[in-house]
């Protein structure tokens, strides 16, 4: 704890001592015009090389100190690390409606323990990015991007870019788009596949893995809110049922997500999927949904809202009867079901209450209240990543704990933001009765620079 707090406040200390620094720096004076000329160091890159508008380099630096306590609810499981990640990206524009893009990464977990390395936090020199896009996304018409690429849909509940995640997450995708800026209509279909991060080797495809999606958006069907249906075909070769039989597995999921505002300050939204499909010999049939209302009760610069969620995702109730009910998130984004991580949209039943505020119009502030439980005990407690952590089917409540969150958000600069949160999650019977029960808590410090 105490390397964490040296390493934490000195870093901080040479930032903003760096910031104060540059912001007093004085400009140089051109002689002849006696304008200034000092470089404005929160400048893009580019600009301040001053490129041909064809091409771009950019980048980004991000680090994150957190303190993990009581990891997998077992007491003095503690660890203090540092998450450290560099991009740097190239683009070639020819044109306006032809663009070729290529990013690589070098990502690393520094000061951890001697367990493994928890997953997407260490991949040393990789490549995250190389696609080329033909056509202009904005604007009404076709376009289609193809290579390794980000990818994030909607609400991100079920495709997600893993932007928290220090080593991100991308795909080998195609994806094709039609846009009508004027009806307010847009249509996307997917091809992808995940790239499986591996730190010893050139990142690759998840073997015998694939997803397919189609994505509408439609923002004039409902006034001040957007519509967006889609359907998702995940596709998994050589899996095993529940009772032993052995077969590929295919999961469609059927969804809808409706997103808007009302007169009175109210923001709602709505979002559920139906799955269907088989699971090697096994037939699949799972529901999951989310439901958020938010109220504003003053126009105040200050921007008070009060929230509420109610998330629920099915489990499967008998591992032996050869039916699937288990649904799956597939790659969902961060920062639902709480900002621990340690629950995801499967099997479960989540309430929340949240409220967040901006104190000046660079300075953010968020708390978040939750209570979780299980869906049903035959089935697992699934992290966000949709890994089972913890089975137990004797147990004798469903009830996984309370979560409290606290963010804050500072933008410092155009290109230079600071986060800080504390998340603590006290453990409920489920979690009393299947781990060592000791309360998990993770506090953090982040900073992001765009260059």
């Amino acid at each position: 704890m105490r390397r964490f707090r040296l390493i934490s406040g000195a870093t901080l200390a040479f930032v903003m001592l760096a910031m104060v620094a540059d912001a007093q720096t004085p400009g140089l004076a051109d002689p002849q015009s006696g304008a200034s000329t000092a470089r404005d160091l929160d400048a893009p890159i580019s600009d301040q090389l001053k490129l041909p508008k064809w091409f771009r380099v950019g980048g980004q630096y991000k680090g994150r100190f957190e303190d993990d306590r009581g990891i997998s609810f077992v007491p003095a499981a503690n660890d203090t690390y540092y998450l450290q990640r560099v991009r740097i990206l190239f683009a070639i524009m020819p044109t306006r409606w032809l663009r070729f893009v290529s990013e690589v990464q070098d990502s690393r977990n520094m000061f951890y323990g001697n367990r493994a390395f928890p997953a997407y936090t260490s991949d040393p020199f990789d490549l995250h990015q190389a696609y080329m896009e033909i056509g202009v996304p904005e604007t009404t018409g076709f376009s289609v991007k193809v290579g390794r690429q980000e990818l994030a849909l909607g609400s991100m509940r079920l495709i997600g870019s893993g932007e928290w995640l220090n080593s991100g997450r991308e795909h080998d995708a195609v994806r094709a788009a039609y846009n009508n800026v004027e009806h307010g209509l847009k249509v996307e279909v997917i091809k992808a596949n995940l790239v499986l991060v591996d730190p010893i080797r050139f990142n690759r495809d998840i073997p015998r893995e694939h997803w397919y999606a189609v994505y509408g958006t439609a923002k004039k069907w409902i006034p001040n809110a957007s519509v967006e249906p889609y359907y998702m075909l995940k596709t998994t070769w050589n899996t095993k049922g529940e009772l032993g039989g052995l077969g590929d597995t295919y999961v469609s999921t059927l969804g809808g997500r409706i997103k808007g505002t009302t007169p009175g300050r109210v923001d709602y939204e709505v979002e559920v999927a139906k799955q269907i499909g088989h699971y090697a010999t096994d037939p699949i049939s799972a529901l999951a949904g989310a439901y958020v209302l938010g109220w504003r009760p003053t126009d105040l610069p200050w921007k008070p809202r009060f929230s509420a969620e109610y998330d629920h995702a099915s489990g499967d109730r008998n591992n032996k009867d050869g039916s699937h009910q288990t649904f799956d998130n597939m790659y969902c984004g961060h920062g639902y079901y709480g900002f621990a991580d340690q629950v995801g949209w499967k099997n479960v039943r989540s309430a929340r209450a949240g409220f967040d505020f901006s104190a000046s119009r660079k300075l953010q502030f968020r708390f978040d209240a939750l209570n979780d439980f299980l869906d049903t005990v035959q089935d697992s407690l699934y992290n966000i990543g949709g890994v089972a952590k913890f089975t137990n089917r004797k147990a004798t409540s469903a009830h996984v704990g309370e979560e409290v969150d606290f963010t804050v958000n500072f933008q410092a600069t155009r290109n230079m933001k600071f986060q800080a949160g504390f998340s603590h999650i006290f453990p409920g019977l489920y979690l009393m009765e299947t781990t060592k029960g000791s309360s998990y808590s993770v506090p953090y410090v982040m900073w992001t620079k765009n260059f």
